[in-house]
């Protein structure tokens, strides 16, 4: 195949590769073999072509900024025939994310429907948020609805945090010996760009497992039925022991201690049994809304730390000045804090819930309001 030459039809349908059986001789010496060789039939393409009555459709294009990673790939879904012999898929999109499908004047729609030779609509505002995508091949469909979904993720990636699954981390002890971890802080040598108000609060300590922008309300009922679903399983990890949370130590994620925005706790459990045990469950979590569509899985796996101190919290004259983390801000020198308190004990917490909590929420506990609780 040259370049630019269009990709033969049997990329994009699940109908047999068309085949061509080839005989052919290799000599050893005085001696002539004879094979015969099965490969696909490149000339078939040709005569597909013009019995279909189809113009063939361009390369596939799953993404235009970036190599499609498989991981991201729906693979629980229905594509189902049709009365009329064609191949249709119907699928649930958030209204507010239909723009991302649409593009500027429809461009996008378009390119998406001549790429993938498929027919895709888009809901009208007053209708149910069903995009159906209506094709010739099952896989024409399937590659139409494997670029929606990517387009979809990437602009849901861009929006604001609204809903987040966590492990909150707190007892007497922690309170106590956090207080204090500030207190000699805040009393110790200056530092640049650490103030009071960068501290978390001691009642919000908690391990985070997956952020959501969760964009309606059958979003929310969606991940409260996902958590849900990972609590038989979860409580067959810890098989009903009331195991603690150990914070133990102080960390960075970044190389250069001096310019840090985030300060975090490191966590444990008692044993490493249990260590990896919990690691499994946060990671079966998070998969679980990995496989729903509503996130990304940018990593293998969840990190299991506690925020200690964030630069976002930063105010001035009693008002946050930042709510996100793609505004601007200001940093902080951690340098001597990891040096005095790299193994600093804070103390142990009762490992007991898993929440769906609502970002910017505050119950009279002081812990985040939830959409749903599971016990562990």
């Amino acid at each position: 195949m040259n370049d630019g030459d269009n990709f033969p039809n049997f990329f994009y349908s699940k109908a047999p590769l068309p085949e061509k059986v080839s005989l052919f001789g290799l000599k050893n010496g005085k001696q002539e073999h004879f094979y015969w060789m099965l490969s696909v039939d490149n000339n078939f393409r040709n005569s597909e072509h013009k019995s279909s009555g189809f113009s063939n459709l361009a390369p596939y294009n799953d993404n235009d900024t970036e190599m499609v990673d498989c991981n991201d790939m729906e693979d629980n879904y229905e594509i189902n025939p049709t009365k009329s012999g064609k191949y249709i898929t119907s699928f649930y999109v958030p209204s507010l994310l239909h723009s991302a499908i649409i593009g500027p004047r429809g461009s996008k729609l378009k390119e998406l429907q001549d790429n993938t030779n498929t027919l895709i609509k888009v809901p009208k505002p007053e209708e149910d948020a069903i995009v159906k995508i209506t094709g010739h091949s099952e896989r024409s469909v399937a590659s139409a609805r494997t670029q929606i979904a990517l387009l979809v993720l990437s602009r849901r990636e861009r929006l604001s945090v609204t809903h987040f699954v966590s492990i909150p981390v707190y007892s007497d002890n922690i309170k106590k010996k956090f207080l204090k971890f500030k207190n000699d802080i805040l009393q110790g040598p200056a530092t640049r760009g650490i103030d009071e108000t960068i501290f978390q609060k001691v009642e919000k300590f908690h391990l985070t497992i997956v952020t959501l922008a969760l964009l309606d309300d059958k979003e929310i009922e969606d991940a409260k039925v996902i958590l849900n679903k990972c609590q038989k399983h979860i409580q067959q990890f810890f098989q009903n022991r009331k195991s603690k949370i150990i914070l133990k130590g102080v960390e960075i994620m970044n190389d250069d201690p001096s310019e840090v925005d985030v300060l975090y706790g490191k966590v444990s459990l008692e044993s490493k049994e249990e260590t990896q045990k919990f690691q499994d469950m946060a990671d079966e979590i998070l998969d679980s809304f990995y496989k729903s569509g509503l996130v990304r899985k940018q990593y293998d796996g969840v990190k299991l730390h506690v925020t200690l101190m964030n630069s976002l919290f930063r105010k001035s004259d009693g008002i946050q000045k930042i709510k996100d983390n793609t505004s601007k801000r200001e940093s902080f020198d951690a340098s001597y804090i990891l040096d005095k308190y790299k193994g600093y004990y804070f103390g142990k917490a009762p490992l007991e819930k898993i929440c769906l909590s609502i970002r910017f929420t505050s119950t009279q506990s002081g812990y985040y309001q939830s959409a749903t609780t599971i016990t562990v």
